[in-house]
């Protein structure tokens, strides 16, 4: 074959060698111009809506753009499905910030659900604010949950590293750290 320069044929080591490198690079970057060239159109219309977005929330509200730019923002579909409004009469920054997003196709629905999901793993209290006593109560349950793997690696390595003397002590400590290892049992949280 002539690899794509005509009646030229590589015939030396060298010159076959350097088309075996050269062709596959080639190639992903022919491949890749043309998939620039293929998507430039499809990424102007995305930057049009985007702009199309920012210009309808940011241009001069005359009195008769309000209650449709209200109703948009603070009751609108779309608003009410994601939940955005907390009282139907106003719109946050975040609150804002997020259905432009959305709007704009940067964030999807599902991306808000996840995200909201893995808030609520964290939000303990239940308040709507991640805390340091949100975070403290994770921690502790999730030690509850481990300690007494925790525990019988502890004193594994203890018995290999240390000599008897050591290895109680570490478990006093332990102990100490921890006072319901002493019964055996583990509390539920």
């Amino acid at each position: 074959t002539t690899a794509g320069l005509g009646d030229v044929v590589p015939t030396t080591a060298a010159a076959k060698c350097f088309m075996a490198l050269y062709s596959p690079a080639a190639v992903v970057t022919f491949a890749r111009i043309l998939g620039t060239l293929a998507l430039h159109p499809l990424d102007l219309a995305r930057r049009a809506a985007q702009r199309a977005v920012l210009d309808r929330f940011g241009r001069a509200i005359s009195a008769k753009h309000f209650e449709v730019l209200l109703d948009e923002i603070a009751r609108g579909p779309l608003v009410r499905r994601l939940k955005l409004s907390s009282d139907g009469a106003s719109c946050t920054r975040d609150e804002f910030t997020l259905l432009t997003l959305v709007l704009q196709g940067k964030v999807s629905e599902r991306d808000l659900a996840e995200c909201r999901a893995a808030f609520a793993q964290l939000d303990l209290s239940g308040d709507g604010r991640i805390s340091v006593e949100d975070l403290e109560l994770l921690r502790q349950r999730k030690l509850l949950r481990v300690e007494p793997r925790l525990r019988q690696r502890m004193l594994r390595r203890a018995r290999r590293r240390v000599s008897a003397a050591v290895a109680v002590t570490i478990k006093q400590r332990a102990e100490e750290m921890f006072p319901h290892w002493r019964s055996g049992s583990t509390p539920r949280p």
